[in-house]
């Protein structure tokens, strides 16, 4: 764990997936942004729709041919529709409508400041890519490791855009535990009986670096606090070599009085890709991602992730393999995964 600490400090970047290549948070930010204003006759534009679908084949690998044909098939992990609609200069709303996995309205009441309502995008880390990737790979199914795929609640934000940095201040529904006999859920929803409050620094360093600080601050349940800190650090492509981009990340969870006492949630990943050859994209990515800090567990693990993504016109093709490493109790759940999704 020192070992990747120090490699993020070293060199830590933003990185590459064909399974996330499309951008909500530039998409966003494309009509967030207001143009020119003409009081007389103020410019509508209308809605515009965007997507991404997908159909993956999934296979957990094992020697007895049997099983590896009951642990394979083919799954649909994106079906996702966009709209974004410009209202006046000042008022716009982008979501996904389709299952309504964020939305929200924009209030740009001046330049570089922005007021986010609805269902919105929890500013933790770096959020203009599908999933975050603390703890490493998404698994069978590709379900969220530290968080959820795309962690979304109600709420509010408010950013601020700076000539060096951006900052988010939020306030949104909080984690919370399924039951009173439960550890807080950070992969589920949230509960609206409980409020959290959030901030995000992100720093632009030159044009091709980029610093995020993150901090989130709630009561999972009454009297019992939970506090997450984040860092993610992003070379995009040229920054450090013109061919190489690389992003790494960490995020703590600090949970008081759980079932076992308090304890600490952690998970990092760095994640380095190069587009040196003009038909494919390769990427490697490395994870860990510890449950609970009181006691080992199977869901404690380490994994490597080695991915290679073709563009085929607007299609995107990811050939991917994943392997797994359970700290207690090691499982067969190393993982093939071919990929075609359609951005639109």
């Amino acid at each position: 764990m020192k070992r990747l600490i120090f490699f993020f400090i070293l060199m830590s970047t933003q990185s590459f997936a064909g399974e996330e290549s499309l951008d909500l948070e530039e998409t966003s930010q494309a009509i967030e942004k207001p143009v020119s204003y003409v009081p007389a006759a103020p410019k509508i534009m209308g809605p515009k729709i965007m997507g991404r679908m997908d159909l993956s084949f999934e296979n957990l690998p094992f020697e007895n041919l049997a099983k590896t044909f009951k642990n394979s098939g083919f799954k649909n992990n994106h079906f996702l529709i966009f709209l974004k609609v410009k209202a006046t200069e000042k008022v716009s709303f982008f979501g996904e409508i389709l299952s309504k996995t964020f939305f929200e309205i924009n209030y740009s009441p001046k330049n570089q400041v922005n007021i986010h309502l609805g269902k919105i995008q929890i500013p933790f880390g770096e959020t203009s890519r599908y999933h975050h990737f603390y703890g490493g790979v998404q698994g069978f199914g590709a379900v969220g490791v530290f968080f959820p795929n795309i962690w979304a609640e109600p709420g509010a934000n408010l950013e601020w855009q700076f000539s060096s940095f951006d900052l988010d201040t939020y306030l949104v529904n909080g984690i919370s535990a399924p039951t009173t006999n439960d550890d807080p859920s950070f992969t589920g929803t949230a509960d609206s009986g409980t409020m959290a409050f959030g901030i995000r620094m992100t720093g632009h360093l030159f044009s091709k670096i980029k610093l995020i600080g993150s901090g989130y601050y709630d009561h999972w349940q009454v009297g019992k606090p939970l506090y997450m800190l984040g860092g993610d650090l992003i070379f995009d492509y040229g920054a450090l070599i013109k061919n190489l981009k690389i992003s790494t990340g960490f995020a703590n969870g600090f949970v008081r009085q759980g079932v076992l006492g308090n304890y600490r949630r952690y998970g990092d990943f760095i994640e380095i890709s190069t587009n040196a050859l003009s038909f494919v994209e390769p990427r490697f990515r490395y994870g860990t991602f510890i449950n609970n800090s009181l006691i080992s567990s199977q869901k404690d693990t380490h994994s490597f992730d080695l991915g290679f993504n073709f563009k085929i016109d607007q299609l995107n093709l990811l050939a991917e393999y994943q392997w797994n490493f359970e700290s207690v109790d090691e499982k067969k759940n190393d993982l093939l995964r071919v990929m075609l999704a359609l951005d639109f």
